[in-house]
């Protein structure tokens, strides 16, 4: 039997887990184009985009043939989940996503992320603070308890 061959990668992961890095290099290695829910849910300067704009701009993104998308994933965008042949689920330490934190604020904060553009890296004691007690991992958690998908399911 032929293993089904994965087209559609959703990388998700707390914040500071390295979704970005592995994304992009998991996109060179494979030729899958990478998409970054960051690119979607902020504008230049940090400034918010609607959910119903993500969302919208989330599902135009799951319908192509090809993809590696990374990112936050929170009940409203599970289908992102449901459409891919493998999740890959960077669950690491609090400490771990911290340190990986302060290296990214270190190296963008005056020249933002490429999926950034405009939004210099910001770092506060609230974000600190939610990447070493990992306080998203529950909801990510409760999302993951949600599908029911033949998706493969890798955790690192």
């Amino acid at each position: 039997m032929t293993p089904k061959p994965v087209k559609r990668i959703a990388v998700i992961g707390i914040s500071g887990s390295g979704k970005s890095t592995y994304a992009r290099t998991l996109s060179k290695e494979l030729d899958i184009p990478v998409y970054h829910m960051d690119s979607l849910f902020w504008r230049p300067n940090w400034t918010e985009v609607p959910k119903a704009e993500w969302l919208a701009q989330e599902a135009q993104l799951i319908t192509k043939d090809k993809w590696i998308i990374e990112g936050y994933v929170c009940e409203a965008s599970i289908e992102r989940l449901r459409q891919a042949d493998k999740i890959i689920y960077l669950d690491k330490s609090g400490i771990r996503c911290c340190w990986n934190g302060l290296k990214r604020w270190r190296r963008h904060r005056k020249y933002p992320r490429p999926e950034l553009e405009g939004s210099p890296e910001k770092l506060d004691f609230r974000l600190l603070k939610t990447m070493l007690f990992r306080a998203e991992r529950t909801e990510i958690e409760d999302v993951l308890s949600l599908l029911n998908t033949d998706s493969e399911m890798i955790r690192l």
